[in-house]
């Protein structure tokens, strides 16, 4: 059930700018998404915070997946799980594989592709309703084109690429384990498949001694063989009982978004750039958590992980789009666009 909803307004709106908070908690959580420095004038629909119950979008018939005829390779890619997840390796072992990563939705295209060298081939096949299925990699379609993806930075890179068509998506490449720097990364995409038309590629770029991570993604027709990354020097700092210190060296970015976690309960903050932010005081009657009542200030003596994140959309223009993209007021569909993050984090444990 969702917990009681209350709807307030301060006494003043100063310029014509609002901050929106919007909270949903229960007797075991809360959760809080505010918006900060939003124009007024816009038209939204309130819908419940707690985002409510989903439904599997695959159905719910699940199949054990075998292979035969399975011939030497260096690099495998296969589906694991559901269409948007693959895992990349030397092995068509999976390392989700004692999770159900071995199993399949029935009716959906599973993926795998093994590469020798500089070539490479695939299968894609549509798993039937069987309670076992066995995919025969014997033969290999090659009619596939070779994207070689290169880190022109100075830290280690993971790459995923997911592939949209007629007949949805699926996951055809994800090394999850980072390459060193300046290794290329080569990814073979099937031709002439209606399931293959856009292609979404995302390259994560990781530094583990100062806790900053970056995360490029692109959506076109190709797969992207440059990608870069946006260092604005992000960095994020905390004191028990406040909000967390942002600071950047450039203005380079469409927004921020601050993410805070104590146990169970957490706060997303949206801002154009971390300057505005305060803690609100927020109607004590909103926080009912556990059988007593939790002010967020509280929670803020004792968190359990912060995280900050610059955002660069090409789909954006400013920070008011951002606004009504994540509130559902505008839809800024492409298929050509980019979005590069910067993301600095701290953690108490």
């Amino acid at each position: 059930m969702p917990g009681k909803n209350i709807l307030e307004r301060g006494d003043r709106i100063l310029d014509d700018k609002i901050n929106l908070h919007f909270i949903y908690s229960d007797e075991f959580s809360w959760k809080v998404n505010s918006y900060y420095q939003v124009s007024v004038g816009k038209n939204m629909e309130l819908l419940d915070m707690s985002g409510g119950g989903s439904s599997n979008p695959y159905g719910n018939y699940r199949v054990n997946i075998n292979f035969s005829g399975i011939p030497e390779f260096d690099v495998a890619t296969r589906s694991a799980h559901y269409p948007l997840h693959c895992h990349t390796s030397d092995s068509l072992e999976v390392p989700c594989a004692n999770i159900g990563g071995n199993t399949y939705y029935a009716g959906e295209n599973f993926y795998v592709c093994l590469q020798t060298g500089s070539e490479a081939g695939y299968v894609l096949a549509k798993i039937p309703e069987v309670e076992d299925y066995t995919i025969s990699l014997r033969e290999l379609n090659s009619d596939m084109t070779k994207y070689t993806v290169l880190n022109n930075t100075n830290y280690p890179m993971s790459i995923g690429v997911k592939a949209y068509g007629s007949d949805g998506g699926i996951e055809i490449y994800n090394m999850g384990l980072p390459e060193e720097q300046g290794v290329p990364v080569d990814v073979f995409v099937p031709n002439g498949l209606s399931q293959m038309v856009n292609f979404s590629t995302t390259v994560s770029f990781y530094n583990e001694d100062n806790r900053v991570e970056w995360i490029s993604s692109y959506l076109s027709d190709v797969v992207e063989i440059n990608p870069s990354l946006i260092d604005v020097g992000l960095e994020i700092s905390h004191s028990p009982g406040k909000l967390p210190l942002i600071s950047t060296k450039n203005n380079e970015f469409d927004y921020l978004c601050i993410e805070i976690r104590q146990e169970s309960n957490f706060w997303t903050i949206y801002s154009a750039n971390g300057n505005d932010i305060y803690l609100p005081d927020f109607p004590e009657e909103v926080f009912k958590n556990k059988g007593g009542s939790l002010q967020i200030q509280e929670a803020l003596t004792d968190l359990s992980f912060a995280n900050a994140t610059a955002f660069q959309d090409s789909r954006f223009s400013n920070y008011e789009d951002a606004v009504d993209y994540y509130l559902k007021i505008k839809t800024f569909e492409s298929e050509n666009s980019s979005n590069l993050t910067q993301r600095a984090w701290i953690t108490y444990y």
